[in-house]
């Protein structure tokens, strides 16, 4: 596997993700995730933060 074939692959589990978290329950959302601290709400956007923002856009929020 190559590394746009891989990148292809994070892309493809990330849009799944998206789907599944789209059918997601208020309490789903706020749900504690097995990550210390952190709601599911929290792990989704995270893991799918590279599909809505930019790493030029990202790096400035964090900033």
């Amino acid at each position: 596997m190559n590394d746009d074939d891989i990148f292809a692959a994070i892309a493809d589990e990330r849009r799944r993700l998206a789907d599944l978290a789209d059918t997601f329950t208020d309490d789903q959302w706020a749900t504690p995730s097995l990550c210390v601290g952190w709601t599911c709400r929290d792990v989704t956007a995270h893991l799918l933060v590279p599909l809505v923002v930019s790493i030029p856009a990202f790096g400035l929020a964090m900033l």
